[in-house]
């Protein structure tokens, strides 16, 4: 699950699902949670290189923080802003089970997968809410409005007023 490919196979079938169906906000949330693999795949590499934790096992200078997670965790987040609590939960449920792995075959400290969790969930969370905030801008720009009021000033003075905007 955190290797990648699942997490950019649903990235890729989100912006699929927008492209067939004319749907742009889909297609927001799919560069939404593509963008967000990118900028983690760069912040957990930059991290690794900086930080040089030797792994527990083998003692490589690479273990800090956990690429799997961090990547399992960007997904959870960007899902979770677009879809909601029930997908969200789902895809956090997967981070955790990733995390839990990568301690289980002793390639990860505990630290490490708890650091790439945070910072997946934080990367994809912005992300999504970058993304959302543009929506809900555009949503409120294309919106056509109208109104009809009517007046009364005087005895001799009414009527109704009309306002469209568009």
């Amino acid at each position: 699950w955190g290797t990648g490919f699942p997490s950019a196979a649903i990235a890729l079938g989100q912006i699929g699902i927008g492209l067939f169906s004319c749907c742009r906000n889909q297609l927001d949330a799919g560069a939404a949670h593509g963008e967000a693999l990118v900028a983690n795949f760069v912040y957990t590499t930059a991290l690794k290189y900086t930080i040089q934790r030797p792994r527990p096992g083998d003692g490589t200078h690479n273990s800090m923080p956990s690429g799997h997670t961090s990547t399992a965790f960007t997904t959870a987040g960007s899902l979770w802003n677009f879809y909601g609590p029930w997908v969200g939960s789902a895809a956090v449920a997967m981070g955790t089970f990733t995390a839990v792995s990568r301690l289980a075959t002793n390639a990860h400290h505990l630290s490490d997968v708890i650091a790439g969790a945070t910072l997946g969930f934080i990367v994809g969370h912005s992300y999504a809410k970058h993304h959302l905030v543009a929506i809900a801008e555009r949503e409120k720009e294309s919106k056509v409005t109208w109104q009809v009021t009517p007046y009364f000033d005087a005895r001799n003075d009414f009527g109704v007023s009309a306002d469209f905007r568009f």
